[in-house]
Order: C-alpha cells, then sequence, then structure tokens
C-alpha cells in the first residue's frame, strides 16, 4: 500500500462514496481537499464531522486547486468529460476510483460482480450464500455500503462482495478480485461514454490485474462477452443457461448443475425450486454459485439460501394486488435490455409503466416484445417521445405528464388478471433522486390506491 502521510489527495465528489474515501485517507494521514459541486448546507453534517478531522472543502464548483495533489479520486457520479474537470483527466496526475483505493487497505478475498444487467441481484444472492453458510461477509461497492467504509477492518479469512459499476471500473489501477465476475455486456450509459465499446472495456477492466491464480465467472451464452474472452488472463469458470463443455455451473434440463473439470455433472437444485422468478435469474443464479465454487460451501446450505432467496426491492418486486390486478416495482430497470427481462418474467397481459432519462440507448429492437406482452403501454419522463416513436404501433400508448398520473391510468385501465408493471428502461434524475426514490413512490402510490368500487361509491 501506499505510504499516504503526508500526500495531497483530491477527492472529486462528497456522495456516499466520497464521503467514506475522505475519511479514511485522512485517517491515514493524507491532506485532503474534498471539491463539490453543490452547497455546503445539503452536506453539513458530514462536512463539519470532517473538517474537524483536517479535510478541506470547496463547493459550488472545481477549481484550479484540484491540479494540486499527489493524486485525486474521482465519485462515480462525477464525470470528467468537460471543462476544468476533462483538462484535469488529460494531465499528468494520477486518477483512482474509490474502489481501487479501498483496495490498498482490504485484507479480505474479493468476489467482484459486474455487467450491464443483474448486479444487484447476483452480488446480494452471493452475498447470502456467504452469510448464510456462516462465512464473515460484507456486501460494498455500487450496493449497500461504500468499499472504502469497511476495507480497513476486514481479515484474510473475510469475503468482500463487491458490486461494481463501470464507473468504478474505469480508474483502478492495481485492483484484483480473487474472483470476477461479468454478468453480460449491452449498451448501456451512451450518455456518458463516446462509444459503446468504450463502455464494454470499462467493464472488462475487472479481468486487468487477474492472473492464473485468480477465477473469472463468464456467462458463455453472452456472444458480446465471449468475443473479449482472449483478454481474461485468469482461470474460468462458465455459466449459462445450457452447458458449454468446461468447469461451470449451467441452468439445463430443469435444473442447476454444477460440471467440473473432469465434465463429471452434479445435479444442484431444480429451477422450479428457486425463489427468484424470470428465466432471466437462471443466469444470476448460475453465476452466484460459480463465484462461491472456491469456498466450499456445503451444496443443502446454498440450495436452502437459493429456494429462500426472492430478490432484492425494486427488482420485480411483487407490491400489492388490488381488484385481481398485480403491481410489481421493477424500477431497478435502468435500460432496455432490463425492461426486455422483465417482460419476459411474465405470462399475463402487462399495463407497462416505462420512462424518464434516457441515456443514448436503442428500444425500437423491443417492439415485438411489446407488442407480444403489452396491453398498454404508459410513458412518462423525458424519453416518453422517443419511447412513442420507436414502439407507434406495437401497442396502445398513454402519455402520462407524471408517475402518480401514471399509476392512476394504470389501474384504471386494468382488468382482474392484468400486470402493472413497471420497468421504466431509463434511469430516474430527469424525476427523481434515484431509481430507488423512484420506486418508492411507486410502491406508496400503488398501495394508496382505493378499488374501483370504493370509487363508484
Amino acid at each position: 500500500m501506499m505510504n499516504l502521510l503526508g500526500k495531497r489527495v483530491v477527492v472529486l465528489g462528497f456522495a456516499r462514496s466520497g464521503y467514506s474515501v475522505a475519511k479514511l485517507l485522512a485517517k491515514s494521514g493524507a491532506r485532503v481537499l474534498v471539491s463539490e459541486r453543490k452547497s455546503p448546507e445539503q452536506l453539513k453534517k458530514s462536512v463539519v464531522e470532517l473538517q474537524n478531522m483536517g479535510v478541506e472543502f470547496e463547493f459550488g464548483g472545481h477549481s484550479r486547486q484540484i491540479f494540486d495533489a499527489d493524486f485525486v479520486v474521482v465519485s462515480p457520479g462525477v464525470s470528467l468529460r468537460d471543462g476544468i474537470l476533462n483538462e484535469l483527466a488529460n494531465s499528468s496526475i494520477p486518477i483512482y476510483s474509490e474502489i481501487e483505493i479501498a483496495s490498498w487497505f482490504n485484507r479480505g478475498k474479493i468476489i467482484g460482480i459486474t455487467g450491464s444487467n443483474g448486479k444487484s441481484t447476483t452480488s446480494t444472492l452471493t452475498h447470502r450464500i456467504i452469510v448464510d453458510a456462516k462465512r464473515k461477509g460484507y456486501l460494498a461497492g455500487n450496493i449497500g455500503i461504500p468499499f472504502s467504509e469497511i476495507a480497513a477492518q476486514t481479515k484474510e479469512d473475510d469475503i468482500v462482495v463487491l458490486e461494481l459499476s463501470s464507473f468504478q471500473l474505469e480508474r483502478i489501477a492495481s485492483f484484483a478480485p480473487y474472483v470476477s465476475v461479468i454478468l453480460n455486456l449491452s449498451p448501456d450509459h451512451l450518455d456518458r461514454y463516446d462509444s459503446v465499446e468504450t463502455y464494454y472495456f470499462a467493464k472488462l477492466r475487472i479481468w486487468e490485474n487477474q492472473d492464473e491464480r485468480d477465477l473469472a465467472c463468464i456467462r458463455m451464452d453472452d456472444p458480446i462477452l465471449t468475443g473479449y474472452i482472449e483478454r481474461c488472463k485468469a482461470k474460468i469458470l462458465g455459466f449459462a443457461r445450457r452447458y458449454f463443455g468446461i468447469h461451470g455451473v449451467y441452468a439445463y434440463d430443469g435444473w442447476i448443475n454444477i460440471v467440473g473439470d473432469d465434465g463429471k455433472e452434479e445435479r444442484l437444485i431444480e429451477i422450479q425450486s428457486l425463489g427468484l422468478i424470470g428465466p432471466h435469474n437462471e443466469w444470476n443464479v448460475a453465476a452466484s454459485v460459480a463465484a462461491t465454487l472456491p469456498l466450499d460451501i456445503e451444496r443443502d446450505s446454498i440450495c436452502n439460501t437459493l429456494m429462500n432467496f426472492k430478490g432484492i426491492e425494486h427488482r420485480l418486486e411483487f407490491v400489492r394486488e388490488l381488484e385481481g390486478v398485480l403491481f410489481y416495482n421493477d424500477s431497478k430497470s435502468t435500460n432496455p435490455d432490463s425492461l426486455d427481462w422483465a417482460l419476459q418474467t411474465f405470462t399475463g397481459s402487462i399495463i407497462l409503466i416505462a420512462g424518464g432519462l434516457d441515456k443514448g440507448t436503442d428500444f425500437s429492437f423491443l417492439r415485438n416484445r411489446i407488442s407480444e406482452k403489452v396491453k398498454l403501454a404508459i410513458l412518462i419522463g423525458k424519453a416518453k417521445e422517443k419511447l412513442r416513436n420507436e414502439w407507434i404501433g406495437a401497442t396502445e400508448i398513454i402519455i402520462a405528464n407524471s408517475l402518480p398520473d401514471a399509476v392512476e391510468l394504470a389501474f384504471e385501465n386494468s382488468s382482474p388478471g392484468d400486470i402493472v408493471l413497471l420497468s421504466p428502461g431509463c434511469a430516474s434524475f430527469d424525476m427523481f433522486d434515484n431509481f430507488e426514490h423512484r420506486g418508492r413512490v411507486f410502491k406508496e402510490l400503488v398501495n394508496k390506491l382505493k378499488s374501483k368500487y370504493e370509487k363508484r361509491t
């Protein structure tokens, strides 16, 4: 680990990870400046705490003070594309992610999980498998708590499950997980990356510092991902929804199967017994099992977890049944592929609430799925006109002014047996703080709905 005593460090952004990494660096003797666009009033309690530790702050924008640094730590939400930050990105000053800094302090085994879709579900399930087996495990990164909040307290026998976004991976230097998992690759965040390949390369950096002593869990039936497999230097554990002839975990013949190096098949659990629903979750389950194989966890313990784990909040989360209409919250759907998998999960007639902040992705490939699955699409947010233009003729479409309007319209147009599904396929920042905020509002609105009979009387 770098000797941080007296080092001048600038932290760009003071959200959760910025706060945690600034605190960790200050405790290690670094001289820290936090540079933040927001006003101090929004962050007062945390600011006072760190000021008492000697941390300096600038608010309301980034000044040229940020160039007075031995290195810079950039928070995931801060883009370095424009203005003075772009100038910084093109300077000789090293720029690291919070994940990289935290890894300098970590002593535990890291399972790093990334991909365009399924990261949170797979990370949470992987962590659950570990703790249900009575192992000491942490869940951190892009979910739960920042890695820098717990890294310094980890021990050699601890297992740290990290959900990793492209934003966190694009500024690593030495970070190397013991087990890496890439779930899939599909276009996303094209409002931040110059090309889809640049986005893919950020994800693939999870392999960059692994070697033959490490393990890489790779979805073998993702043609985009496997097109880059020669970049991986770690030992490969496959996972897929069919067998690929290498050591790994595969969903086929109605079972989750473990296949050894010798090709010997072990049936683990019937797919119909899984707590998670939907074909996409067969990949997530297989990935979680593959990621924990090197930990030698008893099979009975794994099966018990897989039967009892029902999913995470805001991901195909059942909210309520009202007059035979089922309401599901899939606010975590922030790209078209995620929306596609949500639609494939259900067999009933769907009233879809979609839209939000477009990230430059293509929704036209969903036309056939919309036509097949969706009785009515209710569109909201800045992307609503784009979605209407790409789906017009595929199903009935209504434009709503807000999420409350959309929920009311969905229920008014529903019949018993219908599924009202919030699966936006877009980011939330045009109308909400984040996808969690959007999901909470949706659930509150649904739970306040009164029956049509009550409305008539």
